[in-house]
């Protein structure tokens, strides 16, 4: 008995790639909150995103963005791309 062969079109394989996105992005979110552990608060984060990436339900394009604490609120980051294009907010986890 051959096992099942997933397509390379529509659907779940579109699926399972969107959220291989979104853990990736995660993964970076938690590199870069490492750093920002060790920097102080109102210091911003410069991280590199290799890859289109999804804060809430918005899909920011790969480049450089500035990640970095809203003023006043602590629960709530700022990523804008450097080049000022890009730019979204969103609540922490903690």
């Amino acid at each position: 008995m051959k096992p099942a062969r997933v397509e390379a079109q529509g659907g779940r394989n579109e699926e399972a790639k969107g959220a291989t996105v979104v853990w990736m992005f995660f993964a970076v979110v938690l590199m870069v909150g490492a750093h920002a552990a060790v920097a102080r608060a109102d210091e911003p984060v410069v991280a590199h995103v290799p890859f289109a990436f999804i804060v809430g339900e918005s899909r920011l394009p790969a480049g450089d963005y500035i990640v970095k604490e809203l003023d006043g609120d602590p629960g709530v980051i700022s990523i804008a791309s450097t080049d000022r294009h890009q730019s979204r907010f969103t609540l922490t986890m903690g």
